[in-house]
């Protein structure tokens, strides 16, 4: 290439008359109070500036808003997990307990006897602290109460029970006081329900 091609592809603003400057590169010239002219984006340009500045702003509070949804999501699943923690652990002790009925089996029986059929109702606690004030209840097949036994206090990893006729029991629950002072109901199903408004020792 010659030096006038280079020189002619090199071309500066000054180069042209000044009523063609703004054609070339899509500008408008403003004049300024001595005369000169001084280059200002045309309406086109403009209008590209501002779409990207809002494409930019929208972008920007979008991620903002995110981040922030994140943090409550966040937030609102620690203080779920937390409040399961302390529930679970309230009600450790309790979950320890156990209502069964199974079929009582005389350790004597003389023979040609034929005892009546009777069922062994027990409570268990297989936790490692004692429960208290605990009563046995027995649900006949009229859903009454037919039943009740109270045991003081049964010690960790013992139980205590009833022997009943089968044809008087339907269903049994226990009621007992834990270590914290919480009164449960225990089903011989597995339920477990906390017994509210019941008064504890310091109250």
């Amino acid at each position: 290439m010659g030096l006038d091609a280079q020189a002619s592809s090199d071309v500066r603003l000054g180069d042209y008359p000044r009523h063609l400057r703004g054609r070339h590169l899509g500008i408008k010239l403003v004049p300024r109070p001595n005369g000169s002219g001084t280059a200002e984006p045309s309406g086109v340009a403009q209008r590209n500036i501002d779409v990207w500045g809002a494409v930019a702003a929208a972008l920007g509070a979008a991620l903002t808003g995110g981040a922030l949804l994140i943090a409550a999501l966040t937030y609102q699943r620690q203080i779920r997990d937390r409040h399961a923690e302390l529930e679970g652990k309230r009600r450790e002790q309790a979950e320890a307990v156990t209502v069964k009925i199974g079929n009582y089996v005389p350790a004597v029986r003389n023979f040609g006897e034929n005892p009546e059929e009777r069922r062994h109702l027990t409570v268990r606690n297989d936790g490692k602290l004692p429960i208290f004030n605990v009563t046995l209840v027995v649900i006949d097949k009229d859903r009454n109460e037919s039943y009740q036994r109270h045991f003081h206090a049964i010690a960790p990893d013992s139980l205590e029970g009833s022997v009943q006729p089968t044809d008087k029991v339907n269903g049994v629950y226990a009621t007992f006081t834990d270590t914290a002072g919480t009164r449960w109901k225990r089903w011989h199903n597995g339920d477990l329900v906390e017994i509210p408004h019941y008064p504890k020792p310091d109250e």
